[in-house]
């Protein structure tokens, strides 16, 4: 199984991985504005979609944090 494999339940409930993904970005406090990448007016309408999906579950913030300790931070380099 490929890492992004372990990560398309993300997409469950949610429309679609960029919609995830959209979902995850807005409801941190710390953001106030997500500028998402759009070439058609399609793209546009999907992205506030995002804005209709569900939250991540406290639960689900614990998996993604857990991947990213596994599976994302032992390949960063440097400070950030």
């Amino acid at each position: 199984m490929e890492l992004a494999d372990e990560l398309r339940w993300v997409a469950d409930g949610r429309g679609s991985m960029a919609k995830a993904a959209l979902r995850w970005v807005i409801d941190h406090e710390e953001v106030t504005c997500a500028i998402p990448g759009f070439k058609t007016v399609k793209q546009v309408k999907e992205n506030l979609d995002a804005l209709h999906m569900p939250s991540f579950t406290e639960a689900e913030k614990e998996r993604l944090r857990q991947f990213y300790w596994s599976e994302v931070h032992p390949h960063i380099r440097g400070a950030y």
